[in-house]
Formats: structure tokens, C-alpha cells, sequence
């Protein structure tokens, strides 16, 4: 059972890499509170002249990028960025991405190219919520918490095939190796609802051992209820529709573009998950 496995390598991996990661997750945590300070001190202009990017496991200015221009005349994405900068509680962040999405959607015009084409590229998650239903692994403390990343359209056809989207766990606990799971994406339509994508089989969840460049399969389903049998979800879990995620809202302006996420059908168990990305 998947939950099982991924637990069972973690584990492994701690037992072999314990020494090197507490050692480099002690300087990353340091490195990372540093970053955070400097963050809730640097002016706005200064921020706007720095740009958004990931370092250390955190957010943090980077000299010689600009934001996407959008975010110039958005408070409210500031606004996130600082709550989860500061680590707040949950409904605080959940209340800055409403007001985000309120603020941007009266104003938006709906894109001509199609979702799918939107959400090309390699993201990283800075935030997310019902997260532990997708892997236990990022349930663990920063120290041991994998970096969680998603790729999608070129970014990750070469990986794990055309029409894919796919999940990759690395760092913390896993250190060196890394963890995969890919499944079919397709734009989808519903009703109004702009930005949709449905998530199709086959599923595939890989792991990538250290220092290589091979993956080993550990489960690959053709269905969406083999997929969540595998996961150990309920009959009517099994039995309910494929997976909705719908952007919310989507910067399209290069690195630094920030996505919020949320699925909105399919599985029970993580209906209402929703993600915040940072585009690398």
C-alpha cells in the first residue's frame, strides 16, 4: 500500500543519511530563518526589485529578477506571500487567498490558451492545505519535510511522458533520492468554471534512488479506483468521479509567477486540497 511504501523508504533513508541531514537541515533552517527575517524587513520597492524566488526551503529575494508586472498592483498577493512568510495559521492564509482571488477575478480577462498550456513549467509548493492525504512524508517537521515540486507540459514530458503532470518529492528525510508520481492531464470544462484540468490514469508512483538517473516503479494503475484501492480509500471513494483541479489563479509572466490550486471533485478524501506554487 502506497502510504506504506513511502513510509518504508523514508525510513531507510533516514537510517543511512541521519548524520549529513540533521547537519545540513540544521544550516537550511538557519539559513532559512535569516531569509525570512530579511523578508518581513525589505522595503516593497525593495521587494519588487528583488523578484520571488525559492532558496533554502523558503521564499526570499533574489538581486537580478523583477516580479511578473501584474503583482506590482496586487496588495492582496503581497499580503499571502507575508502570511506564509510568517507561518500563519491556516484560516489567516485561506482568508488572503480569497481576497487574492476576489480582488483579480472582476478585473481578469480569461486567457486563450488553454490550462493546460498556463500551468506549463516547473513549480514549487510554498504552501498547501490537506496536504497529508497526497503523501505522509510532508507531514514530517521542516527538518525531515521533503521539498515538494510539480512539473507539467515540457517540463515534464522528458521525465515522465507527454500529457503528464508530475509530483516530485525530494530533500529532507529522502536526501539524495527522490519520489514520483505522475498521472494524465487534460483540460476539462465545467459549466462557467474557467481553469479546470482533470486528472486521468495512468497513475504512477516511481522512486529515483541517489546519485541516479534511473526510477524503479512501485505502483502503476490503470484506474482511478485501482489507484485509490492502492491508497486504501473507502468503496465510495473508490467509486467517485475522476480528480477536478482548478487554477484559481495563474501568473504567466515567467519565474517568480505564483498559481493557487484547489481540487474541487473527484476523491472524498482530498476534495478541497488547495496548493500555492511558486514558478522556478
Amino acid at each position: 500500500k502506497m502510504p506504506l511504501i513511502l513510509r518504508s523508504i523514508a525510513l531507510s533513508l533516514l537510517a543511512c543519511l541521519a548524520l549529513v541531514i540533521a547537519v545540513e537541515s540544521l544550516s537550511l533552517s538557519k539559513i532559512g530563518q535569516d531569509e525570512s527575517r530579511t523578508l518581513m524587513t525589505t522595503s516593497r520597492r525593495q521587494w519588487m526589485q528583488q523578484g520571488l524566488l525559492v532558496s533554502a526551503g523558503v521564499m526570499a529575494g533574489v538581486r537580478g529578477r523583477s516580479l511578473p508586472a501584474q503583482a506590482q498592483m496586487i496588495p492582496e498577493r503581497q499580503a499571502l506571500l507575508d502570511s506564509i512568510a510568517k507561518k500563519s495559521n491556516e484560516e489567516v492564509v485561506l482568508k488572503c487567498i480569497e481576497n487574492l482571488v476576489a480582488s483579480t477575478q472582476q478585473q481578469s480577462t480569461k486567457s486563450s490558451k488553454p490550462t493546460s498550456e498556463l500551468v506549463d513549467g516547473e513549480w514549487k509548493l510554498i504552501w498547501s492545505i490537506k496536504d497529508e492525504n497526497f503523501s505522509p512524508l510532508l507531514q514530517l517537521p521542516v527538518p525531515l519535510k521533503p521539498t515538494s515540486y510539480q512539473l507539467a507540459g515540457s517540463a515534464a514530458a522528458p521525465i515522465v511522458g507527454d500529457g503528464r503532470i508530475a509530483q516530485l518529492l525530494s530533500g529532507g528525510v529522502l536526501g539524495p533520492s527522490k519520489t514520483w508520481l505522475s498521472s494524465g492531464i487534460v483540460d476539462y470544462t465545467v459549466d462557467d468554471q474557467p481553469n479546470i484540468l482533470q486528472i486521468r490514469p495512468p497513475f504512477r508512483l516511481e522512486w529515483q534512488p541517489p546519485f541516479s538517473s534511473s526510477r524503479q516503479t512501485i505502483v502503476e494503475a490503470g484506474s482511478d479506483a485501482d489507484f485509490r484501492a492502492v491508497n486504501v480509500r473507502s468503496v465510495e471513494a473508490q467509486q467517485a468521479p475522476p480528480n477536478l483541479y482548478q487554477q484559481l489563479y495563474i501568473e504567466s509572466e515567467g519565474p517568480g509567477s505564483l498559481r493557487i490550486s484547489k481540487i474541487i471533485e473527484g476523491d472524498p478524501v482530498i476534495v478541497g486540497a488547495t496548493f500555492v506554487h511558486v514558478k522556478l
